[in-house]
């Protein structure tokens, strides 16, 4: 027996060795101004050491080379004293500065948190140790207070917003006590960030406006340069952004940084385009993807390939647009960046649903989804949600689209991201609008405009929604209203495909007017404008506007033309009102009967219950009763009769009585829970 315990005890010894070993072989020594570059795996860390006595302060960094780090240390009792990882994602420093409690040997942990990250590289440095000097302790006392308001943010808790937001305001409290400008500057900058990943964007923009003056007052030309494209980056007003982007660009260029002056030209692309200014955004892209190409960053390059999409797309130029998006993914790819690949795959998939690809588009969608899904990204998956959303109530899938509106509500709730929630109450709005149920669709479209700002694409949408509801109401001057704000913010942004449907909206509601001249003016520029656009099926709306202006001048022919260029329920019903005006019984009724069956299809696929469907149906009766009209005209009473009862008794009570009542009193208890389900 003794023996045995003491074999147990001996091999216990052994394991604990080879640990030891293994641990010893695993660490290596950290030294002063003495880099260490390593690749790491997703998943893998690395483990360093480094003998300091009490009271001496150290400045440590990580520079991320492709692959995002945490940096840990450990207390040489074993204790963890802090965790940092900084929102900069793959690439940029990653800080860890403290004050050594205890003599002994401290250990620090280079950790890749995401598994499935591809391998890249870093390099960890001690850039300072000295004794710890009143400079350095408020130093690591506003730093430690940053890593505790960056915890409390990743939480991603309602009450923990606030908390986190007292830390920042703390330390900018802690920082200015510092004597040294450029250790001042760093921290408020770095402050700066954070408030804009939060969404303080105005706090964001005041705190590295103010790193940025005193970069400036040390002489350090980069920093400022950065410190003020940052700040440019998170301001609401254009021409604060500009004016601090402009700032950046000179700083950039006066030292020669081609890879910053790239980051800026492309930065001031992105906001010429955000602000509807497409050729000078197209300037400023370009020149930033000539630049990135000339010194070979794929990371700038493949960012603003993406724009230069986008603002093709914006234009209503779909194949410049997709090729531009596909040369962005590709390069996205060989860097393996998810993120920008995921973008990518979202734009391509909108392209490809304004050119008609509906299946193709969902495909792209979906695979972008599944990608920001994988990296955690509530704010890009939900982004795909609510695109897919729009695919699916295009092709007259209300239900699924419905769904997938409500999917990206909830996420973009969630992150408070108010444009993302703005995206998916628009989109609500406009199905809530096809249904007919109008109080809805105009809450959803006033709050998502309250969220836009009342100007760029998405303002416009919620401008001509809410002027749909009010012409649906029969409230045209207003209606007319709204139509010509989105007119005018459309052109003035060069949204092209917006412009087409703004003109076609002003002209519905002059035809409703009866102002027939007028509204012809408006479909006539409407159809000049869509000739300039790739968008498929983008004059459907203009052609089927000029075809009700000729049908109620009984120019029937005419709207026949302009009619069979069309689809849709409402436009089968123009060409059966013009075969019947022309005396083509036969042809109108085969029109009405493509309407009603469209109109059947749409009413399958109403998102929500019956009283949504009794709501989307009040709007489309008009085919059931010139139909059934239609017969009886012809004298085909029982054929009528066959019709009606195959419409489920809707068209036939809407002819012959002036209510429900009658007809229900009629039915058997069966036929009545078989009416209810239909």
């Amino acid at each position: 027996m003794l023996h045995r315990l003491y074999r147990i005890w001996w091999l216990s010894i052994i394991a604990a060795f080879v640990c030891a070993l293994s641990l010893a072989q695993q660490t290596s020594t950290l030294e002063l101004n003495k880099p260490i570059e390593q690749e790491l795996s997703g998943g893998a860390s690395h483990v360093y050491r480094t003998s300091l006595s009490a009271g001496q302060f150290v400045d440590l960094v990580g520079d991320q080379k492709g692959i995002d780090i945490v940096l840990v240390l450990f207390a040489p009792d074993g204790r963890k004293v802090i965790e940092v990882d900084s929102p900069n994602g793959s690439h940029g420093p990653e800080p860890l500065t403290f004050i050594a409690e205890t003599t002994g040997d401290y250990r620090i942990e280079v950790r890749s948190l995401e598994k499935d990250a591809k391998p890249g590289k870093y390099e960890i440095k001690i850039n300072e140790i000295h004794a710890a000097q009143p400079d350095d302790r408020n130093f690591v006392q506003a730093k430690r207070l940053i890593a505790e308001a960056v915890n409390l943010a990743s939480e991603r808790k309602a009450e923990s917003r606030p908390k986190a937001l007292e830390k920042l305001v703390e330390a900018t409290r802690v920082f200015r006590l510092i004597e040294d400008k450029k250790r001042k500057a760093s921290g408020i900058q770095q402050i700066g960030g954070l408030y804009g990943s939060l969404e303080k964007d105005q706090e964001g923009a005041e705190r590295l406006k103010e790193a940025g003056l005193l970069f400036e007052e040390a002489g350090l030309k980069r920093q400022a340069a950065i410190a003020y494209k940052d700040a440019a980056d998170l301001r609401s007003s254009f021409t604060d952004a500009l004016s601090y982007f402009e700032k950046s660009l000179a700083l950039s260029e006066s030292i020669g940084d081609k890879d910053l002056v790239a980051r800026v030209l492309g930065n001031m692309g992105s906001l010429y385009k955000d602000n509807g200014k497409m050729e000078q955004a197209l300037e400023f892209l370009k020149r930033s993807v000539g630049l990135a190409a000339e010194i070979g960053s794929k990371e700038i390059e493949a960012v603003g390939l993406g724009n230069i999409g986008t603002v093709h797309a914006l234009q209503g130029r779909a194949f410049e647009a997709l090729d531009n998006y596909q040369k962005a993914y590709v390069l996205e790819e060989a860097l393996g960046n998810k993120s920008g690949m995921a973008d990518n795959l979202n734009n391509m998939g909108i392209v490809r649903a304004q050119l008609g690809n509906t299946s193709e588009a969902i495909a792209f969608l979906e695979r972008a989804v599944a990608l920001n899904q994988s990296m955690g990204n509530k704010r890009g998956a939900s982004v795909g949600l609510f695109n897919i959303g729009i695919l699916y109530k295009g092709s007259g899938n209300n239900i699924k689209g419905m769904e997938y509106y409500q999917k990206s509500l909830a996420l973009s709730e969630s992150l408070g991201a108010k444009g993302n929630q703005a995206g998916a109450l628009v989109n609500m709005a406009d199905l809530y609008w096809e249904q007919g149920n109008y109080s809805q669709a105009l809450s959803h479209a006033q709050k998502a405009l309250s969220y836009f700002g009342n100007s760029g694409y998405g303002a416009v949408v919620a401008l001509s929604i809410i002027g749909q509801v009010y012409e649906s109401q029969g409230n045209i001057s207003e209606a007319l209203v709204y139509y010509q704000k989105a007119l005018s913010e459309s052109e003035a942004n060069g949204l092209k495909n917006e412009i087409v449907s703004s003109l076609t909206h002003l002209g519905n509601a002059y035809v409703y007017q009866q102002n027939y001249s007028q509204a012809l003016d408006y479909f006539q520029r409407a159809l000049k404008a869509s000739e300039e656009s790739d968008t498929k099926d983008l004059a459907d709306g203009t052609l089927k506007g000029i075809a009700k202006i000729y049908l109620a001048q009984h120019d029937y022919s005419r709207a026949l033309e302009f009619a069979n260029r069309t689809k849709g329920w409402e436009s089968y019903l123009i060409a059966a009102r013009a075969y019947a005006g022309l005396n083509q019984l036969e042809e109108a009724r085969k029109k009405y009967e493509t309407a009603i069956a469209n109109i059947e299809t749409l009413r399958s696929q109403v998102a929500g219950g019956e009283e949504e469907r009794q709501r989307f149906m009040e709007r489309k009766v008009q085919p059931y009763q010139e139909m059934i009209a239609l017969l009886v005209g012809q004298g085909k009473t029982d054929d009528a009769l066959a019709y009606a009862e195959r419409s489920k008794g809707r068209v036939l009570l809407e002819v012959l009585s002036n209510g429900r009542t009658n007809v229900s009193k009629a039915m058997t208890a069966e036929e009545r829970v078989e009416e209810r389900t239909l």
